[in-house]
């Protein structure tokens, strides 16, 4: 007889823009073998979502988007040093949550924001969920 083991309820975060505080957060290796770290949001809106800040060249814009989400100065060239106890201590942050390219049953940060980004893209998920008028002009 086919069986399943329940799985704990999931507690999702929706699409659009949230603000996030970090709940968690674990330093790691990525696959390529760079540090990371592996954190843990909790929206207000309620869920969760994970998030992986990996210390590469590569991935060094999702860093400075992270910490400027939460109220970081950053000067270009400068060296910065982020451990996963000072991520537990940043202030939240406001993110864009959409789906995963490859698993759009799973949802991943988009992009964080800056605090002034946040009205203006609040706007344009409100915009981007509203119905379009165009379409079959059909008068029956």
């Amino acid at each position: 007889m086919p069986s399943f083991i329940v799985p704990e309820e999931s507690n999702y975060i929706t699409p659009g823009v949230h603000r996030l505080e970090v709940v968690e957060a674990v330093d790691k290796v990525s696959k390529s073998g760079n540090e990371m770290i592996e954190i843990k949001l909790q929206s207000e809106a309620g869920g969760t979502i994970r998030d992986f800040l990996v210390f590469s060249t590569k991935a060094a814009f999702k860093l400075r988007q992270f910490l400027e989400a939460a109220g970081k100065k950053l000067q270009t060239g400068e060296r910065i040093n982020l451990t996963s106890e000072q991520c537990m201590e940043l202030k939240p942050m406001w993110a864009i949550i959409g789906p995963d390219e490859e698993n759009p049953q799973y949802m991943k940060v988009r992009k964080y924001l800056k605090p002034d980004q946040v009205a203006s893209a609040k706007a344009e998920f409100a915009a981007a969920q509203k119905p379009s008028d165009e379409g079959d002009e059909i008068p029956f």
